[in-house]
């Protein structure tokens, strides 16, 4: 298969934001005095930020400014070590010199663009598209169907690329090609038409049929 259009999730996907989310999880809890540990926290994170944060508030009581904590810690940590993968600029480059299109759908607001103009990838996107702009959250396909329409993408020419079992689903739910990040190689079935480890393999869906 070949494609035209990329539509990338953010967090764990284009920029390696789990550490820093994590963290500032667990400081949170910790200040809190809320048993907590990483990897806990990492497993579910990586289904939504939510599903973490549904899973200990049904545990532990949370004092009311929990969440205002997690979040000013996150923007602190955020800034202090998120970082894009290693391959990142380098298939978004690819894509756009190969005449092509990549665009973001995430469930994160303005620090999104915050990020990407930090390390000058901004430029790389037709239209990103944030917290702000109302859409139903993943794995509801709405914000997907809307770059569709708006784009005239045809569905065989349009892969959803994410880190989660929800973008999948939100491809599958719009009716594109789905490609599973699978960056710890935990092989996972998620169901998705295509896996990879580095996103550096996208490469290969640019210029040949399969």
């Amino acid at each position: 298969m070949k494609f035209k259009h990329f539509i990338w999730d953010f967090d764990g996907t284009l920029l390696n934001t789990y550490p820093a989310m994590v963290k500032a999880f667990y400081k949170t809890c910790v200040d809190n005095d809320i048993p907590a540990d990483e990897n806990t926290i990492l497993e579910y994170m990586k289904i939504s930020v939510q599903t973490v944060i549904d899973f200990y508030s049904k545990r532990f009581s949370f004092p009311p400014s929990f969440l205002d904590e997690f979040q000013k810690n996150r923007e602190i940590l955020e800034k202090q070590v998120v970082e894009p993968y290693m391959d990142t600029q380098i298939i978004l480059e690819e894509i756009i010199d190969s005449g092509n299109f990549n665009y973001v759908v995430t469930h994160r607001g303005t620090s999104t663009l915050e990020l990407l103009r930090k390390y000058d990838l901004e430029k790389y996107f037709r239209e990103i598209v944030i917290k702000e702009k109302g859409f139903a959250r993943k794995p509801n396909p709405q914000s997907i169907n809307y770059l569709k329409e708006k784009y005239e993408m045809n569905n065989d020419e349009t892969v959803m690329i994410g880190d989660r079992i929800l973008d999948i689903e939100a491809g599958r739910n719009a009716m594109v090609h789905t490609c599973f990040y699978d960056e710890f190689k935990t092989e996972k079935e998620l169901g998705a038409d295509i896996t990879i480890s580095r996103l550096s393999e996208i490469a290969l869906y640019l210029k040949r049929n399969y």
